[in-house]
C-alpha cells in the first residue's frame, strides 16, 4: 500500500466519522505496517506448497469435469 492510498482512506474515514473520538484508520494501518514484517520461506517449503497447490488445482479440475 502506498502512502497516498492510505491518506485517501484515512481522509474518507475521518469525514465519515467526524464526531467519533476513535483512533484513525490511518494510524492503525501505520502501526500495523511497523509491527508486521515480511516472512521468508525455504526453497523446500515453496516447492511443497507449489506441488500441493498444483495437486489441489488438478483435483478441482477433475471434480468439475466429472460433475
Amino acid at each position: 500500500m502506498n502512502d497516498d492510498w492510505m491518506n485517501n482512506i484515512s481522509a474518507r474515514h475521518a469525514d465519515a466519522h467526524e464526531s467519533t473520538p476513535s483512533l484513525s484508520l490511518f494510524s492503525v494501518a501505520k502501526r500495523a505496517k511497523h509491527a508486521l514484517v515480511p516472512a521468508s520461506s525455504s526453497p523446500a517449503f515453496r516447492a511443497r506448497l507449489r506441488d500441493g497447490l498444483m495437486m489441489a488445482a488438478y483435483h478441482q479440475q477433475a471434480h468439475q469435469m466429472l460433475a
